[in-house]
């Protein structure tokens, strides 16, 4: 223990007689390992504090005003450990305990034994060395959990399903997609993509009323899981269906042709549009749809795309024309 004090710095703050009695005290051995400073007020002592020039502060009854309330603003201002010395006055001990000091040492004692002062002194920079492990320890477990946090999100985004519209995400399908192309150049299976979008328009049909359905930040939860659910609940198990991307949703419909893809999407449409009665105070909702089926001139997925994404945006320019 002897060996943490070598290196130790003390502000004795106190006035008049008592800081030079204070301050004489460690001229003797047990209390020779710690280097003085001198400060005349608590605005001293929190200055020493901030420029980092000690571990434990002195503080005598003597630094305190009229109203007691120098220490209190001292130990709300720094982290430093405060040893209050005085006479064994109980009012004045318990409001420098309730003001933040460690602890108390009786005046007389303190000056007659300099080693009870050198081992009230070591407890406190032990017991600051804690703290500040402590707080080291929970800025470390902040920051963890920070890290988990985020690989938690991280995680989230990457896995297939995305959480909130309860279909897959749009990193999913564009792999999806790759492999049924794949399977249907190696296999000759019949395969059709179908891009989406669900607007919500006025009752005029007005097109400066149709905003985007799917995806778009701030829409009701409820009518997105809604129209999600109906997707999903329309087409067959081997049908795979997710986000593509801002506002709209794929479909990637196997053993398909494009025929039967337009079925789909006019049985999907009527789904869609048609508000059930318990929910009429809903919004009126359109829905477009751009096919696309594989051939031998279409049979890569950017193809595919950029076909479906033509027939989606002629679907859009037509309902428009009709509102």
């Amino acid at each position: 223990m002897a060996d943490m004090l070598e290196t130790r710095r003390v502000a004795v703050v106190a006035r008049g007689e008592q800081a030079t009695a204070l301050h004489d005290l460690f001229r003797s051995a047990p209390l020779r390992a710690w280097e003085v400073f001198l400060a005349d007020s608590c605005e001293h002592a929190h200055f020493l504090v901030q420029m980092d020039a000690c571990d434990a502060l002195l503080a005598d009854q003597s630094i305190l005003d009229s109203d007691r309330t120098s220490l209190g603003w001292l130990t709300t201002c720094s982290e430093v450990p405060i040893l209050f010395v005085s006479e064994a006055e109980p009012d004045v001990i318990a409001t420098a305990l309730r003001q933040g000091a460690r602890q108390w040492l009786p005046r007389p004692m303190t000056l007659a034994h300099p080693a009870v002062l050198a081992a009230a002194l070591q407890h406190a920079v032990l017991d600051r060395a804690t703290v500040q492990r402590t707080r080291r320890t929970d800025a470390q477990l902040r920051d963890c959990r920070s890290q988990v946090t985020r690989l938690v999100n991280l995680l989230w985004d990457t896995i297939p399903a995305e959480g909130r519209p309860g279909w897959f995400s749009q990193r999913y399908m564009l792999e999806r997609l790759q492999e049924e192309v794949c399977r249907s150049e190696r296999h000759g299976n019949l395969l059709s993509v179908v891009l989406g979008e669900v607007w919500i328009g006025q009752e005029d049909g007005a097109l400066a009323g149709r905003r985007p359905l799917c995806g778009e930040e701030g829409m009701p939860g409820q009518l997105s899981r809604w129209t999600a659910e109906r997707i999903n609940w329309s087409k067959r198990r081997c049908d795979v269906a997710g986000q593509y991307g801002p506002h709209g949703f794929m479909l990637l419909l196997p053993h398909t042709p494009p025929e039967g893809a337009v079925h789909f999407c006019r049985r999907l449409q009527r789904l869609l549009e048609d508000i059930p009665p318990s929910e009429v105070s809903s919004p009126r909702l359109e829905a477009c749809f751009g096919i696309a089926g594989y051939s031998s001139e279409s049979s890569s997925p950017k193809r595919l795309l950029r076909q479906a994404e033509e027939q989606l945006e002629q679907a859009r320019a037509a309902r428009a024309g009709d509102g």
